[in-house]
């Protein structure tokens, strides 16, 4: 019998034929290319100016990437940026009218097309700056191009500066007393031949224990994992801090009213978004967590928002904002999406490590018509150690729909409510209290009239045989300038003068410290500056001793000088050990400076415990950003860090008034020179030296863990 039915030949190379046909289609599809390299220039780089922006780009240089008339772009500026005052947008010199322009993110569509690898120009204007200064960077996507999309990409780094550069600071130095002013005098027969000046005792400084080793219920760190052996590998930690449970411990759930001054860093009440600080805090020694076993961070990813699934732009924000944390504006560890680097980094072994605070922005939920809902964000990482174990923690923040102006106070999140959202009537936008901001007076240093002092305190001019006494409470001197030398007649000065009012602190010490105190008032000169005249002062009665003897005098007494001690000092111009933009934010100020030549070349060294083998260290190096510079800002000035160890993974991130540099390796790094950090300087600044450089040891760490007393010095 015969079959029939269709040649299965005929249907195989009809297959082959189409497949040939539509290969070429499946080679234009863009797939998510990123832009290429984005460059962003703000006309105005003071925090919180309006601004007008530039961003240069190309498109992808592949098949399938060209833009169409309606392929919409996605410009997502740092989250403490507002994009609402939106006032004008070209793309290409051509003007464009914005779908969108709310919170961070603009969206518009170019209205023709642009092939692949071709130019690509916005200019943005009325775009406000971010609130804080520093280095910055922007994200653009592209929906719907000729095929497939362009993936989010991330911009080239970009200044902002504080807004008023913080008034350089005369260092005035006052003298000022500690001990009461009555010198007790001690007969003796003879005057020491040198006056000895006690040493000024520096303190050391030590690293600040992180907020996570606190114990219940004073600990607000928020655990984001359940077990009990990982939970203190990341922890949250927000302002306000969550409710606490049954063991005090915070749970991990923020919930946050819109326009809650509290909670929601976003200025903006009508926006329908919160946008929350959050910190992250690694390789915690939780005492509230005594099973978990701090370890150490190689590499982070960021599983929510998961970056293959970013649900709208607030998602990719988020996204951005964890991975900068934990990778080039905080841990520098390596960041992955899936086994793709997005920055590279070395192992963080450093215990009680936190993070610089990034918004998380949390849209409220719109119906339509219908009033905003609440709008629940989750955020996951997933960290893994130089051991590959892996583990994941988890937070969440609501935001809700504000009740403030209804009239009726909501005592879990409102103080009052005046029946309006206005500020500046005692119950701001959120009906929180507000607190009256006391005027700026001038306030100068005590300059209050000596009272005469006590009638015992007058010695009379009695040529009695007396022991000139030798005062033991005598003000740090500068060495003496002349020889005491020894005559047959004390000279006793009849009235003494006390020419500025010495602070009276309590019970007299030996010696009254002169304190070198940097005061900044607005009248900062002191008229009546103490003098010590040639003869000494006597302020309590000589006693007779009997038989004259010979009464040394000292016939040239030193000024009072105060000696400079070194230590960290806030508003010195630079961070050091200690210090951080937290407790001291005048110190990270980025001031205008006119690069030139020469280039300055410093080295930094480093020192650990004895017995102690460092294999992964982070230092940071705080500079004078008006007497030094480095050209640009993140990883740009790589470069100019030389001299590295050999076979060292570096990660290096400059702020544009400090350094980060992160190294490791499998080897044991020698103590001492660490790398050298060539400067240009500043137009019209001093020759820097050492003096105007801060080190600071952030992590310091090997196989076994951190390692805690390392340091690390600045030397030209």
């Amino acid at each position: 019998m015969q079959r029939t039915g269709i040649d299965t030949r005929l249907v195989c190379a009809a297959v082959f034929a189409w497949l040939a046909a539509a290969r070429p289609a499946f080679g234009y599809n863009c797939g998510g290319t990123q832009w290429q390299a984005i460059t962003v220039t703000p006309a105005q780089q003071s925090a919180g100016d309006l601004s007008q922006y530039t961003i240069t780009t190309h498109v992808p240089s592949l098949n399938g990437c060209d833009l169409t008339a309606n392929t919409v772009i996605t410009i997502v500026f740092p989250v403490d940026s507002m994009v609402s005052s939106l006032s004008g947008l070209t793309f290409n010199g051509q003007p464009v009218v914005p779908q969108s322009a709310a919170g961070q993110t603009v969206t518009f569509k170019p209205g023709f097309a642009v092939a692949n690898d071709q130019a690509a120009t916005m200019v943005l204007a009325g775009i406000r700056n971010p609130s804080t200064a520093g280095s910055k960077m922007l994200t653009m996507s592209a929906t719907a191009v000729q095929s497939g999309s362009i993936g989010s990409t991330v911009s080239a780094p970009y200044s902002i500066v504080v807004p008023t550069p913080t008034p350089t600071i005369t260092r005035t130095f006052t003298p000022t007393l500690t001990a009461t002013p009555t010198l007790t005098p001690t007969a003796t027969d003879t005057l020491p031949p040198t006056a000895t000046v006690p040493p000024t005792a520096t303190p050391t400084p030590t690293r600040t224990p992180g907020p996570c080793t606190d114990a219940a219920p004073g600990n607000p760190c928020v655990p984001g994992n359940k077990t009990r052996s990982a939970a203190c590998a990341l922890e949250w930690l927000t302002a306000p801090v969550p409710p606490l449970n049954r063991s005090n411990v915070p749970t991990n759930k923020l919930i946050c009213y819109e326009g809650d001054r509290f909670c929601d860093a976003d200025s903006d009440v009508h926006n329908r978004s919160c946008t929350v600080p959050t910190t992250l805090c690694i390789n915690n020694v939780d005492p509230r967590l005594p099973a978990c076993l701090s370890r150490d961070v190689a590499s982070a990813e960021v599983r929510g928002p998961y970056w293959r699934h970013t649900r709208d732009s607030a998602d990719q924000a988020n996204l951005l904002t964890l991975e900068r944390l934990l990778g080039a504006d905080g841990f520098g560890v390596s960041v992955l999406r899936g086994s793709t680097p997005v920055f590279t980094g070395p192992t963080n072994g450093a215990a009680n490590l936190c993070s610089p605070a990034g918004g998380i922005v949390v849209p409220l939920r719109t119906h339509g018509t219908r009033p905003p809902g609440r709008g629940t964000r989750r955020l996951a990482v997933r960290l893994t150690t130089s051991h590959r174990q892996s583990t994941t923690s988890r937070f969440q923040i609501q935001c809700r729909p504000s009740t403030c102006g209804d009239g009726v106070v909501q005592a879990d999140h409102e103080d009052c409510d005046d029946g309006n959202r206005n500020n500046g009537d005692g119950c701001d936008q959120g009906c929180r209290f507000e607190v009256a901001t006391a005027t700026p007076t001038s306030t100068t240093t005590d300059t209050a009239t000596a009272t005469p002092p006590p009638a015992t305190q007058t010695p009379t001019a009695t040529r009695s045989a007396t022991a000139s006494a030798s005062p033991s409470n005598t003000p740090t001197p500068a060495p003496p300038t002349a020889t005491p030398t020894v005559t047959d007649t004390p000279t006793i000065t009849e009235t003494p003068t006390i020419t500025a009012t010495p602070t009276d602190t309590g019970t007299p010490t030996e010696t009254p410290t002169v304190t070198d105190t940097p005061t900044i008032t607005e009248t900062p000169t002191i008229t009546d500056t103490p003098t010590i005249t040639e003869t000494p002062t006597i302020t309590a009665t000589p006693t007779d001793t009997g038989t004259p003897t010979n009464t040394p005098t000292v016939t040239n007494t030193p000024t009072v000088t105060p000696t400079n001690t070194p230590s960290s000092v806030c508003g010195n111009g630079f961070l050091e050990a200690g210090e951080t933009c937290t407790n001291c934010a005048a110190d990270c100020v980025i001031h205008a400076c006119t690069a030139t030549s020469p280039i300055r070349t410093f080295a930094v060294s480093f020192s650990a415990p004895a017995g102690q083998s460092v294999t992964g260290i982070t230092v940071r190096v705080g500079y004078r950003s008006d007497t030094v510079s480095l050209p640009g800002s993140g990883t740009g000035p790589a470069s100019r860090v030389k001299n590295k160890p050999a076979n060292a993974i570096t990660a290096i991130n400059d702020l544009n008034y400090a350094l980060r540099v992160v190294l490791s390796r499998s080897t044991a790094f020698t103590p001492g020179r660490l790398f050298t950090v060539d400067f240009d300087s500043c137009q019209g600044a001093s020759v820097p030296t050492a003096a105007d450089f801060g080190c600071a040891v952030e992590g310091c760490a090997n196989s076994n863990g951190s390692i805690q007393g390392c340091a690390c010095t600045v030397t030209p």
